[in-house]
């Protein structure tokens, strides 16, 4: 089979019209209710579980016009979630009369009932989310007192007490969830589901004080086009820690959910993330699963809440793309169907498929080949693959998305490093601080060495940084950068090749480990992504420690 350039494959397989779960049991009938074993979630049967659904938007809002069944049973029906999250306002909307549960507490309840309702009906578990930034301790008390007496012998019922602190120290969120989560005990042992600082995504620090309760994971929440390879280091390194995670919010967007001048749906990025979540277990529910005028939500606007949706008029480019993913996963999960490959073509060149068949058995080996037009290279493979072998062998144990990366042969130039021995100073080198998360330092360029005093570390890597943009980066091409380097103490930093711009696509990362006299370092890498003039490198100091580093004498030199 040829697949041309700029043509997205047609399915290898026939794509069954489901309109109910058709394997003989429903997801809560096969794997019961939920907990937490080390840093996985599991079922009954001790297997981990891995949900693929969508949240519901804030409750406050027009789009709470979709928390009724019809919209449950045709989610389960079409789109084949396993999973579905009422994200329950407990504020009001600014500038509006629609309130949230401390001030509407029977209708909040109601829509939040008629969602879980629907879930148990359908068979398909239901995250309870207390969808707020602030601490309400004795309300949150109230309500989820209320629920777990209602539903607390229901297997489908999770508990996410606390969707996204922002600035509250952890000693904080964790005063209140173990307040809740008390409460919550008396009635039911379903899983619970606490949130992390910073937007749920400091999760490295439960991993170092964990809550007491056994049957509680954490939140780790992202937006594709904004958060990357860093994040996911911080959540692996939560999870080696031994903490179970639940991805209960995440968006194809930029972290503003595609309200701003970007409204760009960062598919790539998208499905690295998702790849990664599948990897690891991880359960994902999308952001949003409404009409607002935002491109992270799956509907668009004045799409009907009796749903039955039309895929091409009523499902924005987001909704499209998660309905996709959520049938292609759950599918082979529920009903042994034969995977779905799809191969997508960036660039001059063409794809061959081999055996050329419609339907692949779980399990089977398929070989793909790229083949270049014209003066064109084949750069490498993206998506389920990240190989740059020309040819490449897949064993289609799950749905595959594989995107061929083709570009046309440039003239060789070297990368450009402008004033790698701050003899001129600062110039062209870029000092950043995100005080966001808390980072506190300094830099002192003088006697041609650049010098970071650190107050506070930060949250990431990347939080205390210096970095140089429009270097020129070439694929295939060997990069070699050396560096003098020392800390006032023994300690790690983190040197890092990206793009410039958002979002920082990383090229190549690894962490050094300095001693207390200056000496010379190195690091190689093979550029495997497409050309790139507005590539950077940046020495990352966040995180790690906060001893004092010394830099000087950066190059960066390319073996054609």
């Amino acid at each position: 089979m040829s697949i041309r350039k700029n043509i997205i494959t047609a399915t290898l397989l026939s794509i069954l019209v489901l309109c109910t779960f058709s394997s003989a049991k429903t997801p809560v009938e096969l794997n019961g209710a939920l907990r937490v074993d080390g840093n996985q979630i599991v079922g009954e049967h001790g297997n981990p579980v891995q949900l693929m659904g969508m949240s519901l938007y804030w409750s406050i809002w027009g789009p709470q016009k979709y928390y009724n069944q019809r919209v449950v049973d045709w989610l389960v029906e079409d789109w084949r979630i396993d999973v579905i999250r009422t994200a329950m306002a407990v504020e009001k909307n600014l500038g509006g009369d629609n309130l949230g549960w401390i001030y509407a507490r029977d209708h909040q309840n109601h829509l939040v009932e008629e969602v879980i309702d629907a879930a148990i009906k359908n068979g398909i578990y239901v995250v309870v989310d207390w969808h707020t930034h602030e601490i309400h301790t004795e309300p949150a008390k109230e309500f989820f007192t209320y629920m777990a007496q209602k539903y607390g012998n229901t297997p489908n019922v999770i508990w996410e007490i606390f969707n996204e602190p922002i600035d509250q120290s952890w000693e904080e969120i964790a005063r209140y969830s173990e307040e809740v989560i008390s409460v919550i005990r008396e009635h039911c042992n379903n899983l619970i589901l606490a949130g992390t600082r910073t937007w749920s995504q400091r999760v490295d620090e439960p991993a170092a004080n964990p809550l007491s309760d056994d049957n509680t994971a954490y939140v780790l929440h992202f937006y594709a086009g904004t958060h990357g390879q860093s994040l996911r280091e911080l959540a692996e390194n939560a999870m080696n820690d031994g903490i179970a995670l639940f991805i209960s919010e995440w968006g194809t967007t930029h972290a503003d959910g595609g309200r701003g001048d970007d409204r760009n749906i960062y598919t790539d990025e998208a499905d690295e993330w998702i790849l990664w979540a599948l990897k690891h277990n991880l359960s994902m529910l999308n952001w949003s699963l409404g009409d607002i005028y935002e491109a992270s939500a799956a509907l668009n606007p004045g799409a009907p809440d009796r749903a039955r949706w039309n895929n091409d008029r009523h499902l924005s480019k987001s909704g499209q793309f998660m309905r996709q993913w959520i049938r292609d996963i759950n599918t082979v999960k529920y009903d042994n169907g034969s995977p779905r490959l799809v191969v997508s073509l960036d660039g001059p060149g063409s794809v061959t498929v081999s055996p050329e068949k419609e339907h692949f058995d779980k399990g089977e080996e398929v070989t793909i080949t790229a083949i270049p037009e014209g003066n064109a290279q084949f750069v490498r493979w993206g998506g389920s693959v990240t190989e740059t072998d020309q040819s490449i062998t897949v064993t289609m144990d799950g749905p595959k998305r594989i995107r061929a990366r083709f570009q046309e042969k440039a003239e060789f130039r070297q990368p450009g490093l402008v004033n790698g021995d701050f003899s001129s100073g600062r110039r062209r080198w870029t000092w950043f601080l995100f005080t966001e998360e808390d980072a506190d330092a300094t830099l002192n360029v003088s006697d041609n060495k650049a010098r970071v005093e650190i107050k506070n570390k930060g949250a990431n890597y990347w939080n205390i940084q210096i970095f140089q943009g429009r270097l020129n980066l070439m694929t295939g091409y060997q990069y070699r950068l050396t560096f003098d380097a020392a800390g006032d103490a023994p300690r790690d930093i983190m040197v890092a090749f990206k793009h410039n711009q958002m979002p920082h696509t990383d090229y190549h990362s690894k962490k050094i480990s300095l001693n207390t006299e200056m000496a010379t370092y190195t690091t190689e890498f093979t550029m495997k992504h497409d050309n790139d003039d507005d590539a950077r490198v940046e020495f990352n100091f966040g995180l790690l420690s906060d001893i004092p580093v010394t830099i000087s004498n950066v190059s960066i030199e390319a073996v054609e």
